[in-house]
Parts: structure tokens; sequence; C-alpha cells
């Protein structure tokens, strides 16, 4: 049995690695680095704000 270690994203509703987690992170923390975040994590309104009330944002 396979040990599934990746992280539920709120952004998406879907589970991602952890590292994509921390790309995503970086990206909604600098605003220089916000044009790399993919459109699907900026989908919904307030994603910023749900990125960093996510219990992994600092994992």
């Amino acid at each position: 049995m396979e040990y599934d270690d990746r992280v539920m994203c709120p952004l998406i509703d879907e589970k991602i690695d952890p590292m994509e987690c921390v790309d995503v992170v970086d990206c909604v923390l600098n605003p220089l680095f916000l044009n790399n975040l993919p459109e699907k994590y900026k989908a919904k309104e307030n994603f910023k704000d749900i990125c960093k009330q996510c219990k992994w944002h600092c994992y």
C-alpha cells in the first residue's frame, strides 16, 4: 500500500503534491510571482485569503 502524501488544496478542492503547495504559497505571498500562478488556483474570488487560511499554508 502506497502512502499518499499529497495535501488538500482549498483553492482547487483537490489534493496536490506538497512541493506544488509550496510553489502556490510562494506565488500568493510574493506579488512578483503571482503571474506565475496557474489560473486554476486564482479562480476563486478571494484565493489569496483562502490560501493564507489553509492549514498547509506554512507547510
